[in-house]
């Protein structure tokens, strides 16, 4: 379970980025790429650095006002250690 404390990062040797072709936004990895839709990549976004969870999500919340979005966010980035896009940092 990621807690509010963590730090995390985008994995080494993965990089995200725009992607023209794709016309999104994309994770690269030495043995491929995902397409991400708009919601992922916002929330990724805010791990280019080492980023505390709750730092993010107090971005993130800033950016939509109102809405009950942190449970969410960490669903998200739950699934986004598991599949080894994010890290924690040390």
């Amino acid at each position: 379970m990621i807690g509010r404390e963590c730090s995390l990062n985008i994995k080494k040797g993965y990089r995200l980025q725009w992607e023209e072709a794709q016309a999104g936004w994309v994770i690269l990895f030495p043995e491929g790429m995902i397409q991400l839709n708009d919601t992922a990549a916002m929330i990724l976004r805010q791990f280019q650095q080492p980023t505390v969870v709750h730092e993010a999500i107090t971005k993130l919340e800033a950016t939509f006002p109102g809405e009950e979005i942190q449970n969410d966010i960490i669903e998200f980035l739950e699934d986004a250690c598991a599949q080894q896009w994010l890290e924690p940092t040390e």
